[in-house]
C-alpha cells in the first residue's frame, strides 16, 4: 500500500493563493427570484443526516400507484455506498452480493467499480482510495476530498478538493479539480480560485462576493462554487470535445465545461433557471442529463437537454411535484436501453423510469437510523458481469 499524504496535495496546490411525466420544454421555466442564492445557503456546513420516510421493501419490480404498460428493462445489479465505511453491491432484488470496507474512511460517497473486481472511492474531507475486492488496500490519497471520483481516459482518474481562502473577508472554500495517475500519484489540478474571473461572466453574482456590512462569525466557512460533479467527456459532441471536463457548481446553479490542458472554457448550459443541480451526465444519445434539486423551489426534476441548442428534450417531475423531492444530493444516470435510474437520496431511496416516466423498479435503503431510512448519495447500476465475477469471492461481510 502506498499512502500519499496531504502535503503532496498542498504543493501542488501552493503555485497559487489559497481556495412524471415528460412535459414540453416550454413547461420548464421557473423564475430566477426563486432560485436566487442567500449567504446562509452558501455556508459550508456539511451534510446533515435528512433520513426521511419510513424503512420499506428492499426492490420492488413497479411502485404502486405507477399507470401505463410497464416497459421491457434489462435490470441488472446496482452499486451505492453506506456514507460510512462500506461500499455495496445489490442485486435486482435488493440483495446484497458484495461488500468493500475501506479502512481508514469513514464517510465514504461515491464509488466507482473496476473491471478487475476494485473500487475507488472518494471520502468526505479524507481523501480517495483504490480498494481491491477483499478490502486490500491499493493506494490512497489524503486530502480534502468531497463528491466525486470519476475515470478519465488516461486509466486515471478526475476528483474534486476543496482549499480554504480569504475572500471579501470571509473564510470561503474555492474548489480544485485534480487528476490522479492509475497509481494514485496527484499529477494535476484546476484551480477554481483562478478561473473564477471568466466563470463570474457566466452567472450572477454571488452574496460571498459583497464584502460584510458588520463583524461576522469568524468560525462560518462558506463554499463559492461547492463543485459537486465532475466527468471527462468521451468524445466529440455538439460543442464539446473529447477530454473536455464536464462540471457543476451548486452554488452558482452552473453547469459548464472547461478544457483541462489549456484552462478555456469551451460551454456553459444557458437559458433554464435551474435550481442547486446535481450530476449532470452525457448520455449515448449525445445529450446532457442534469438532476435539478429545487433547493429554492422546494420539488426535484429531472432535465434533459440538446447540447447544440440547450432546448429541453426530455423531463421528468413527481405527481404532485412535491412527490419528487431531495433538497441536496440526488442522481439520475441513463441507462443502456433508454430508462433512466434516479436516486432520490435524502429519502434513501432509488427508482427506475421509462421513457414515459411510468416507475418500473424501485429500492429503499433497509437500513435505519433511528427509525428513518438512511439517505444513499448515488445508487449507480453496473454491468451485470460484476456479480459473475465476484461470485464465489464474498469478501468482508
Amino acid at each position: 500500500m502506498r499512502n500519499a499524504c496531504v502535503n503532496s496535495l498542498l504543493a501542488l496546490a501552493a503555485s497559487c493563493a489559497p481556495e412524471p411525466v415528460p412535459a414540453a420544454p416550454s413547461e420548464v421555466g421557473v423564475r430566477a427570484e426563486d432560485t436566487r442564492p442567500d449567504l446562509a445557503d452558501l455556508e459550508a456546513l456539511g451534510y446533515v443526516h435528512v433520513d426521511e420516510g419510513p424503512a420499506g421493501s428492499l426492490a420492488d419490480p413497479r411502485a404502486p400507484g405507477d399507470s401505463g404498460e410497464a416497459a421491457p428493462r434489462a435490470g441488472g445489479p446496482s452499486l451505492y455506498t453506506d456514507d460510512r465505511s462500506r461500499v455495496l453491491l445489490i442485486d435486482e432484488t435488493g440483495t446484497r452480493r458484495h461488500t468493500w470496507t475501506i479502512p481508514g474512511f469513514d464517510q465514504v460517497e461515491h464509488a466507482i467499480l473496476q473491471a478487475n473486481g476494485d473500487v475507488v472511492v472518494v471520502s468526505v474531507d479524507q481523501g480517495f482510495a483504490r480498494v481491491g475486492r477483499s478490502g486490500e488496500v491499493v493506494w490512497s490519497v489524503a486530502c480534502q476530498a468531497h463528491h466525486d471520483v470519476a475515470p478519465a481516459a488516461d486509466g486515471g482518474f478526475w476528483g474534486l478538493v476543496w482549499r480554504e481562502r480569504t475572500w471579501n473577508g470571509r473564510r470561503v472554500r474555492f474548489d480544485l479539480v485534480v487528476h490522479l495517475a492509475a497509481d494514485g500519484t496527484l499529477v494535476e489540478r484546476l484551480d477554481t480560485f483562478e478561473l473564477r474571473p471568466r466563470l463570474a461572466e457566466l452567472h450572477p453574482p454571488l452574496p460571498l462576493d459583497l464584502a460584510p456590512q458588520q463583524v461576522e462569525d469568524s468560525t462560518k466557512v462558506y463554499d463559492y462554487y461547492h463543485l459537486n460533479a465532475v466527468s471527462e467527456i468521451p468524445r466529440d459532441v455538439g460543442p464539446l470535445r473529447r477530454g473536455d471536463l464536464l462540471l457543476c457548481a451548486r452554488n452558482a446553479s452552473l453547469v459548464f465545461a472547461v478544457d483541462p490542458r489549456t484552462r478555456t472554457l469551451r460551454w456553459q448550459l444557458e437559458g433554464h433557471e435551474l435550481d442547486f443541480p446535481h450530476a449532470p451526465g452525457l448520455t449515448d444519445s449525445d445529450t446532457l442529463l442534469v438532476f435539478d434539486n429545487g433547493w429554492h423551489r422546494g420539488y426535484s426534476r429531472l432535465l434533459e437537454f440538446d447540447l447544440t441548442t440547450t432546448a429541453v428534450v426530455w423531463r421528468y417531475e413527481g405527481r404532485p411535484r412535491t412527490t419528487f423531492f431531495t433538497k441536496t444530493r440526488g442522481y439520475a444516470q441513463r441507462l443502456a436501453d433508454g430508462h433512466t435510474l434516479v436516486t432520490e437520496s435524502e429519502r434513501g431511496r432509488a427508482f427506475e423510469l421509462d421513457p414515459a416516466g411510468n416507475t418500473l423498479w424501485t429500492f429503499e435503503n433497509p437500513e435505519l437510523r433511528d427509525g428513518r431510512r438512511r439517505r444513499i448519495y448515488r445508487l449507480q447500476r453496473v454491468p451485470a458481469t460484476a456479480l459473475e465475477d465476484l461470485a464465489g469471492d464474498r469478501g468482508p461481510r
